[in-house]
């Protein structure tokens, strides 16, 4: 029957006039909702995947941000 299998999917709930306002502008510009929050997702993983490691001017600061 079907050769390919579905993507798996995450369900997210917005409200309304977000998602409607989010349609509206990927189709204003021809873009696919889709690609859109795959683009997105693979952007915050990729901010987000590394460890953290502070500045060396931040990892000698003290409370309140003095030295």
């Amino acid at each position: 029957m079907f050769d390919e299998v579905a993507d798996p999917s995450i369900r997210v709930y917005v409200p309304l006039e977000k998602k409607l306002k989010f349609k509206t502008i990927c189709s204003s510009k021809g873009l696919v909702m889709t690609d859109v929050i795959n683009e997105l997702i693979d952007q915050w993983i990729a901010e987000n995947d590394a460890p953290s490691i502070p500045a060396p001017n931040q990892a000698k600061r003290g409370k309140g941000g003095e030295e």
